[in-house]
């Protein structure tokens, strides 16, 4: 297949590595960034790119077969596959290691009915930057054309409480009590997302502590003894987790989990002001367009969007949406947070570590 229709595409896509020798000429040839298109083919296929004639080519191919699509005979099979996909050591590549095994009478193999069941073309996105849309309309329709169908659909995910406790002798106590969330691409997910950042989502700067958060200065009211707590927030495609996540040594475990706990259902009164709401946006919008920044972080968030739904929702409407969100939102987020069935997982010596029905 021949990528490239003529030399001139190769020229541009090379354009700024003339940049260094004539800066003058290169600001003349620079060209922008193209519209992201997005096209599914007969077969089910989603491509997707963004011409931004970056010097390279980044191109992802993302399949709709995540670990909730397993079933209790195949638990792990996700992982396996994933570790798998490039197995090789230094001295021995993939084939090696296979044929090796053959000769002595072992093999080497996968869950073949998984693959066959998931993998097909109406369950992929191919996603690329800094190519044209033809070109890798051309690619999926030559390499991507596998297998026709939806393949085998997922039991829809329902939230249903729980605990888990691991007693064990470590002298610091990890804790994470969440409720029901929402899932992703709904409103009130970004409702959670702000409330999230008005709680505190963790340090800022690598082995930081974010003392300006809710939840810190409610804790560090509560004990005297070191402690690290943030808010936690998961959105799935049915369903969602929100909570709060701690670390503190065994005889304060009780103290921090309950203190975090009651800044949560004290928002969910209406403890919030307009300037920690205004912060907490500036705060996730700021993380959403840094993860956008590098090529990695944004085939990703391409090919999320593309594989869940077929489209993609730009940084400028993303931010639009998180503006959107009032504090009526944030303080309902909270209630659902206070008045929804609980669950804890916590490890560590649990001695003083309440229960979930105690929460």
């Amino acid at each position: 297949m021949k990528l490239f229709s003529s030399a001139r595409v190769l020229s541009r896509r090379l354009y700024s590595a003339k940049a260094a020798a004539n800066p003058e000429a290169a600001a003349k040839a620079r060209l922008l960034p193209e519209e992201l298109e997005i096209t599914k083919l007969p077969n089910g296929l989603v491509v997707a790119t963004l011409e931004n004639y970056s010097p390279s080519s980044r191109i992802g191919v993302f399949i709709k077969a995540g670990s909730r699509y397993e079933t209790a005979s195949n638990l792990g099979v996700n992982h396996v596959l994933r570790l798998a996909s490039n197995l090789t050591t230094k001295g021995a590549s993939a084939f090696k290691i296979t044929r090796g095994l053959e000769a002595t009478g072992a093999g080497l193999r996968f869950l073949q009915q998984f693959v066959q069941n998931h993998f097909t073309s109406a369950r992929m996105a191919l996603v690329g930057l800094g190519v044209s849309h033809s070109v890798l309309k051309q690619v999926g329709e030559q390499f991507l054309n596998i297998r026709s169908g939806a393949g085998s659909a997922a039991v829809k995910a329902q939230y249903r409480g729980g605990e888990i406790r691991e007693q064990n002798g470590e002298s610091l106590v990890h804790a994470a009590v969440v409720a029901e969330g929402a899932t992703i691409g709904s409103p009130e997910a970004n409702a959670f997302n702000v409330l999230q950042h008005v709680l505190g989502a963790g340090p800022l700067i690598k082995r930081g502590s974010n003392t300006s958060s809710k939840l810190f200065q409610a804790v560090s009211k509560a004990t005297n003894q070191p402690f690290d707590v943030s808010a936690f927030n998961a959105n799935y495609s049915d369903s969602g987790l929100f909570g709060v996540y701690t670390v503190s040594q065994a005889a304060a475990a009780g103290d921090v989990i309950k203190a975090a706990i009651n800044q949560l259902n004290a928002i969910a009164g209406g403890s919030v002001t307009e300037a920690d709401i205004a912060r907490a946006k500036n705060q996730l919008k700021s993380q959403y367009l840094l993860s956008l920044e590098n090529s990695s972080g944004l085939l990703n968030e391409i090919g999320s969007q593309a594989l869940a739904a077929g489209t993609y929702t730009s940084p400028a409407d993303a931010s639009q949406q998180i503006d959107s969100v009032t504090s009526a939102d944030i303080v309902n987020a909270a209630k659902k947070f206070a008045s929804g069935k609980k669950s804890l997982a916590a490890t560590g010596n649990l001695e003083n570590t309440p229960f979930v029905s105690d929460i």
